[in-house]
This record gives structure tokens, C-alpha cells and sequence, in this order.
């Protein structure tokens, strides 16, 4: 019975998976994170195109979705922390950015630029259904804050107490 109680009790529930579209956006800002930290740290692609102007202008060219996707996590960290979700929502930019510039300390700043110097250049260049493709694959293949859900379209399925 006390299980059932802290299990029911908004306090100690969370909500363990996103939504495709929640999923969709975090992903949309890991990249996005990616190609900050790429242009801020490499700073030239290997066809010496500055790199912080590639990723300026990305972000200028997607501001649009990178709001929507701001504002769709916002709405699941308001519905699973209660509150205005935006704490929660700069924790998860200043992971995302963390996560990245930690691939740069895993090898060195050399190995990493060699490895990623073009992927702002790329993603510039791609049109809206092959940057949709490449976050679908990162659906698919990256990691994630939060698993996606079985069921299709729900926020909750499971809780825990904490």
C-alpha cells in the first residue's frame, strides 16, 4: 500500500521517456550544441571557411526549429518537474554542450578538428529533409537524456520514487 501512495504521489513521479517529437528535439539541440562546439574549438573547416560564421549562420537559417524544439522540452520538463521547466531546460543546454567539448578531452583538440571540422560546413549546406534525416539517425543511434517512449505519443509511461 505505501508503495502504491509514493508511486501515485505527483512528488516522486517522473517522467521516464519522450515523446518522437521530445526525442526529435533534443536531438535537434544536441546537434546544434555539436556544431557550437566544433566552430568555437576547430574554428576553420579544411576548406578554411570560417567555422563560427557557418554556425551562425545555421542557427540564423534553423532559428525557427531550434526555438520549436526549445519550447516542445520546455513543455515535458514543465509537465515532469512542475514549474517553469527552464531550469531544467539549461541544465539540459549546458549538458549537451559539456558532452560535446568532453569528446575534445577524450582524444585532443588535433584528433577531434581532424574528425569534425566539415560537419558545420555539412549541416549548412544540407536541405530541410536531410537535416530531418540526420536526426532521425541520431534518433536512432545517439544517446539520449531520456529513453523514447514504447507507446507512441505518451510523455509518461512508467514512474519510480525516488
Amino acid at each position: 500500500m505505501l508503495v502504491v501512495l509514493l508511486l501515485s504521489n505527483p512528488v516522486f513521479a517522473k517522467a521516464e521517456c519522450y515523446s518522437s517529437a521530445e526525442m526529435r528535439a533534443e536531438q535537434f539541440l544536441r546537434l546544434h550544441s555539436e556544431l557550437m562546439v566544433i566552430a568555437y574549438s576547430c574554428k576553420r573547416s579544411s576548406q578554411n571557411f570560417d567555422l563560427i560564421s557557418v554556425y551562425t549562420a545555421f542557427t540564423q537559417n534553423n532559428l525557427g526549429e531550434l526555438q520549436a524544439a526549445d519550447k516542445t522540452l520546455l513543455d515535458h520538463y514543465k509537465k515532469q518537474y512542475g514549474g517553469d521547466g527552464l531550469t531544467q531546460l539549461d541544465d539540459l543546454h549546458t549538458k549537451l554542450g559539456n558532452e560535446a567539448g568532453q569528446v575534445i578531452a577524450d582524444q585532443s583538440l588535433e584528433t577531434f578538428c581532424d574528425t569534425n571540422r566539415d560537419r558545420p560546413l555539412k549541416m549548412f549546406f544540407i536541405d530541410r529533409k536531410q537535416l530531418r534525416d540526420e536526426i532521425s539517425n541520431m534518433m536512432a543511434s545517439a544517446k539520449s537524456y531520456c529513453p523514447l517512449c514504447k507507446k507512441p505519443g505518451s510523455a509518461v509511461r512508467t514512474h519510480k520514487a525516488k
